[in-house]
């Protein structure tokens, strides 16, 4: 099975990009940031799946 990972999955792009996937059997993980309002239009699917992080924290 492919999988992706997308951050900016809460926009339009994003979105419509976790539909393509769905759509295409791909596993998807989701970075998405704490307390984001727009995270409940994150599809609830299987093949789904949503890790709470912010970015800006990464360090190299």
């Amino acid at each position: 099975m492919k999988r992706v990972v997308i951050s900016g999955a809460t926009g339009a792009l994003g979105m419509a990009l976790i539909g393509l996937c769905i759509k295409n059997e791909v596993e998807v993980l989701v970075l998405c940031r704490k307390g984001s309002a727009r995270a409940e239009r994150i599809p609830d699917h299987p093949r789904v799946h949503v890790q709470f992080c912010d970015l800006a924290q990464m360090r190299e």
